[in-house]
């Protein structure tokens, strides 16, 4: 719940509630539990919080809408929006970001990935008045492995929303060209995170490290496939003790999107001979335009 944030991708954090239930391989480190551990509270069991955590939100977007800019906003960081334990709170939760429009509330849930009634159980929790999706808010999912790639790719095109985005973080296995192509057209798809499972969360007392390698080559297939296809990406991490590397470092053949302008990113993409041709979409945060 962060004025500021470490997180490469956002620039502050919101949990209306914290808590989770751990979901797949992707879950077995997951860095929420970790600090739920070092809190002394119960992370399986979903509880709402306080007060002055749903304020903040008001007072983020007095300030975005002050200085004429949009500030992106990741929720729920150690929780997850769509939990079933937080349906007695979630619509007074969707009248907080209804009204926060200098907020871009990135919403990133693991409900997704269930292949039978994933995708209903979302439908059902968006909020009456959601239509096509509301201009400021983002729906992503995690998509780590080949399952969870492919049923993701059939569910999240079917949720309305103005942005939609990927979380492959951590990358646990090699995605096949194969499995882009049976994912067919992705213009649904506007942002990609390609990312390894990392962090000092993972160190045992003896300095014996937990986290589960990525192989730099599936980063490099994925980020290639989403370019082909005109999908922003942003490779976050590699497989290290440290979770984020600094803002100047290649971290990936040059590769450091997010949110940088993505015509630069295109650019750079035509060079080393991953697409070609113009970018039809244009910048993918359709919010500043």
């Amino acid at each position: 719940m962060a004025d500021k944030t470490n997180i490469g991708w956002t620039n502050r954090t919101l949990n209306f509630w914290k808590g989770c239930t751990k979901k797949n391989e992707e879950c077995r480190f997951c860095y929420a539990a970790t600090l739920a551990k070092r809190g002394g509270w119960d992370f399986s069991k979903v509880t709402r919080c306080g007060r002055d955590i749903w304020r903040k939100p008001d007072r983020w977007n007095k300030e975005a809408a002050e200085a004429g800019r949009v500030d992106l906003v990741f929720t729920c960081s150690i929780s997850d929006f769509f939990h079933p334990a937080a349906d007695a709170w979630r619509d007074e939760a969707w009248d907080v970001i209804r009204r926060n429009k200098n907020l871009a509330w990135q919403i990133l849930t693991k409900a997704l990935v269930a292949k039978d009634g994933g995708l209903s159980f979302v439908l059902e929790r968006l909020p009456k008045d959601w239509g096509d999706g509301w201009d400021h808010v983002w729906i992503g999912s995690s998509a780590g492995q080949r399952d969870t790639f492919a049923t993701t790719a059939h569910h999240l095109r079917n949720i309305p929303a103005a942005t939609r985005f990927l979380s492959m973080e951590p990358l646990l296995e090699l995605i096949p060209v194969e499995d882009f192509e049976a994912a067919g057209d992705l213009s649904w798809l506007d942002q990609a995170i390609i990312g390894g499972e990392s962090g000092t969360h993972l160190a045992t007392k003896n300095e014996q490290w937990q986290h589960r390698r990525m192989d730099l080559v599936w980063a490099r297939t994925a980020a290639a496939q989403f370019l082909k296809r005109h999908v922003a990406v942003m490779f976050k991490q590699r497989s290290d003790v440290k979770n984020e590397q600094p803002a100047d470092c290649p971290w990936l053949d040059g590769l450091k999107q997010w949110p940088l302008n993505l015509f630069d990113h295109q650019q750079h993409a035509k060079e080393v001979g991953l697409i070609e041709g113009p970018n039809p979409r244009g910048y993918p945060l359709r919010i500043f335009s």
